[in-house]
């Protein structure tokens, strides 16, 4: 708007409002004159401003830019700004074009990527196909107005350039689990809410609880329940929903604030599909989850902690590190390692994993522990 503010005021409204006043020394009536059509300019504008911020388009998140997409914006910029001719100076304006073209998705058919955000104290796990993406948890907020939703999942969004969700999952009803989904529900489009049974979301009956069992597929990659079963009981924690995701690169699994009793369920009842590659730890590392049982069942290569730094729980505890260490499953932690990114592809024939604080490195931030 400023392309519109800045000459409408320079060459219309300020030159006017110096005229008036000069005017008001020699003739007031004409400095009245005057000075009533520079405050009509002045309302035209101001009317100009407010609908333009009433827009769905006041405001435009572009994804980060590819670096070809910066040199030609860089390209376009030069011949704008000092090139004589006009028509060389439209091309230049075309040459931003790509900074709002969409996204392209980062992952090919067959192929996924799975991102734990780093949320402090909380869980949010992002999972992408070629044409899909799911949310699992929303992180925390609380009622001072501090919220994961809008500091950290919401600029995750528009920086990936993703526009909706297909799917998001809140596997229960802990506020470090669903506490930022209002905020990305408002501003992002969601296809389909999922939650466990019993939770308070579904009172709105175009959401469904998860059930064990239940299976999609998007692009070649699997996503199923693995719990609860049927309407769950006891603890809220013990029915969260687990999900497992696998295509013939591997395999994650995604289980909430399970502890002992649902993780013996999973055992008796689905020992055979536990397996995966990446295991989000059940509970943060709560003492009252990681059974040795659940543990050797899954046989993860790596086990992921969402925890918050220097939690007042102690999460991850150590009598847990203890137990993944003993059967030399590779630990990471979000409060040490920041965002942590797993791609399952073709390329390598296995997964691949991106660590924040290893490639987007800090002088102030020690080394991230393994």
């Amino acid at each position: 708007m400023n392309l519109i503010a800045v000459p409408w005021l320079g060459l219309m409204v300020v030159p006017l409002a110096l005229a008036g006043a000069l005017l008001s020394v020699v003739s007031p009536w004409m400095a009245e004159g005057v000075l009533g059509l520079a405050d009509r300019l002045m309302q035209i504008l101001w009317w100009g401003l407010t609908q333009a911020s009433d827009s769905n388009y006041a405001i435009v998140h572009p994804a980060h830019p590819a670096p070809w997409v910066l040199l030609l914006t860089l390209l376009g910029l030069g011949l704008v700004l000092f090139h004589p001719a006009i028509r060389i100076r439209v091309v230049g304006l075309c040459l931003f074009a790509p900074l709002f073209l969409p996204a392209g998705s980062p992952v090919k058919e067959h192929e996924f990527q799975v991102d734990f955000l780093d949320v402090g104290q909380g869980l949010a796990v992002v999972v992408r196909t070629a044409d899909h993406t799911l949310l699992y948890d929303a992180g925390f907020s609380n009622d001072t107005g501090f919220d994961i939703g809008q500091r950290v999942l919401l600029p995750y969004f528009w920086h990936q350039g993703i526009t909706a969700l297909d799917r998001v999952v809140l596997s229960h009803d802990d506020r470090d689990h669903i506490g930022g989904y209002a905020s990305v529900s408002r501003e992002i489009p969601v296809g389909q809410l999922t939650v466990m049974p019993g939770s308070k979301y579904l009172k709105d009956a175009s959401n469904v609880a998860c059930r064990s069992g239940e299976y999609w597929a998007w692009n070649g990659v699997d996503f199923r329940f693995l719990h609860p079963q049927g309407d769950g009981d006891g603890k809220e924690n013990n029915r969260s929903c687990v999900l497992r995701i696998s295509s013939p690169h591997g395999r994650v699994l995604l289980t909430g604030d399970i502890e002992k009793s649902a993780e013996t369920d999973l055992i008796a009842l689905a020992n055979d599909q536990l397996p995966a590659d990446i295991l989000s730890a059940p509970h943060h590392g709560s003492n009252t989850s990681s059974t040795s049982e659940f543990i050797a069942s899954v046989n993860p290569k790596e086990v992921v902690y969402s925890a918050g730094f220097r939690n007042r729980f102690g999460f991850p505890k150590p009598a847990v590190v203890a137990r993944y260490k003993m059967l030399d499953i590779k630990q990471w932690n979000t409060a040490d390692s920041g965002m942590l990114r797993y791609r399952f592809d073709d390329e390598k024939g296995h997964y691949q994993r991106w660590v924040y604080r290893h490639e987007k490195r800090r002088f102030w931030q020690s080394d991230a522990v393994e």
